[in-house]
């Protein structure tokens, strides 16, 4: 007996606990995404209130993931502290004067502009060394999180159960 019942479809989208194939997650991500996208461009409320329910859905559905390959969910962490790390980095420079961040940005400050900083960048020669450390952090944190989706999206699960349930049947 494998103790699942007849017709379950497995944990909720909002659960923690137990196991997602790779299907199940590209599904919720490539979903999210899209209505996230959406959302936001008919109001910025609106996408700013789905946005909340949204990132649980997808840190439980990679914390779903990651049990499927036998690893902790506490993994996809490890690039959000980076960036957060980042950011507060960024912040404390500019404010304590060790590095003028207002130019590549135009003098806006807000975390949006934070995180399409690499994409704003003035000439390379120009920078200092200060702001080269906000910045090279920004592409550890961005090569943290491809590394980690491509790890997600290429490792097949395992076969058979593990310490976290029993393996997802579908793709």
């Amino acid at each position: 007996m494998s103790g699942k019942v007849e017709g379950h479809k497995g944990p909720g989208r909002f659960s923690f606990h137990g196991r997602a194939g790779r299907g199940e997650w590209l599904r919720i991500m490539a979903v999210s995404t899209i209505l996230g996208a959406i959302a936001s461009a008919l109001s910025p409320v609106a996408g700013l209130v789905l946005s909340v329910p949204f990132t649980l859905m997808l840190l439980a559905v990679s914390s779903r993931r990651l049990h499927d390959l036998r690893l902790s969910g506490w993994l996809q962490v490890i690039p959000m502290a980076v960036m957060l790390a980042d950011v507060g980095l960024f912040y404390a420079f500019q404010q304590f004067g060790v590095a003028d961040f207002k130019p590549m940005l135009g003098g806006d400050l807000s975390a949006s502009a934070v995180m399409n900083l690499p994409a704003k960048l003035p000439d390379i020669g120009s920078l200092t060394v200060s702001q080269w450390i906000p910045i090279a952090l920004w592409f550890v944190a961005m090569l943290g999180y491809l590394v980690l989706y491509g790890f997600l999206i290429f490792k097949p699960g395992d076969g058979g159960p593990n310490c976290y349930g029993e393996a997802d049947k579908r793709l």
